[in-house]
Order: C-alpha cells, then structure tokens, then sequence
C-alpha cells in the first residue's frame, strides 16, 4: 500500500496556478469581502455594522469580523478595507487560524501586472 504525501502547509501562499497561470481547477474561490470604516468611527462588514464597545479601534473589529468569516468557512478570505478616518484602501487575505497579510491586485487576481 503506497502512503499518501503529507498535506501541504498552505500558510500564505496564493492559489495554485496551471500552466497559463490561471486558477488551478482544483483551487477553491475566494470569498470577498468589503469592509467600510465612516468619517465618525462606524465600521460596516459586508453590509453589517459592527458593534465595537469601548474603545476598541475599527482595524481590530473588522479583522476580527473577517477571521470569524473565515474560520466559519474553513478557507482564507480576502477583504477590502475603506477607511474614510485616514483615506486609505487596504485589501487583506485572511486565513481561518486569524493570521492576514496585504495582498496587491495582480496576486489577488492572478494578473502578472504585464500588458
């Protein structure tokens, strides 16, 4: 009986790729997210607003929210977060164990960033 590798730590490594780097077919979607952070400090996730108690900053929450997302799926979830407060756009991945990291646009589509 011959044994089965062991399985592959995805960690934060992108979805695999075919030979014309499109999504392997074995690749699972990636569900997204959208994460909005208003001039006064409320923060909606995907259409929710999210109760943050005391003093609790909007990145926290929110990235709290989307592990929750995450873990509820068993696989890695990307978001886009808008925060009015300091006019910045993030796009995160986030994994179910809570761990996250930037990703940019080319990585999160597949795109080589080539004409």
């Amino acid at each position: 009986m011959s044994q089965l590798p062991a399985p592959r730590d995805e960690g934060n490594l992108p979805a695999p790729r075919d030979e014309r780097n499109l999504p392997a077919l074995s690749a699972q979607p990636l569900i997204r997210l959208d994460a909005y952070v208003a001039e006064d400090g409320s923060t909606v996730v995907n259409g929710h607003l999210l109760t943050m108690g005391g003093t609790r900053p909007p990145n926290e929450a929110i990235l709290d929210a989307v592990a929750m997302f995450a873990r509820t799926l068993g696989a890695p979830v990307a978001a886009t977060v808008i925060d009015r407060t300091v006019q910045q756009v993030a796009r995160l991945r986030v994994h179910p164990d809570g761990s996250s990291y930037t990703i940019a646009d080319a990585e999160d589509t597949g795109r080589s960033g080539r004409a």
